[in-house]
């Protein structure tokens, strides 16, 4: 595709060669896709003092908290958009795996792994 053929988005040219510019009043959204087609090595431990913990049964107010505190910076609204029983009903899936990066003791990050496509595994947040 070329710049002239994004043209009929909102009359906006979208560059697809590097930076596109975004109107007053607007936020980007950037959506990165990764994939990985083998299993890493694992990696011997380094004494960061950092490890992950997978939270079995994640209440959706500790599940807001810690996704508010982490991804403010990012602007990560989604889930707190979300109404409580949607939220509660991914939190619940069986297919959804959800970590919780500690270091120092605190809670400084989370992963949420979602496993519900049946072929690919979606990394939700991280």
């Amino acid at each position: 595709m070329t710049c002239e053929t994004q043209a009929g988005l909102s009359g906006i040219i979208l560059d697809l060669d590097g930076y596109t510019s975004v109107p007053a009043g607007k936020i980007a959204s950037v959506v990165t896709y990764l994939e990985m087609r083998a299993r890493p090595q694992p990696c011997p431990r380094d004494g960061s003092g950092l490890s992950l913990h997978r939270v079995d049964a994640a209440e959706s107010d500790w599940y807001r908290g810690l996704f508010r505190r982490i991804g403010v910076d990012w602007l990560w609204s989604e889930r707190l958009a979300m109404s409580e029983a949607d939220l509660k009903s991914i939190l619940a899936d069986p297919a959804v795996e959800i970590y919780s990066l500690i270091r120092r003791g605190r809670e400084a990050g989370m992963v949420e792994l979602d496993f519900r496509d049946g072929e690919n595994v979606e990394l939700s947040y991280f």
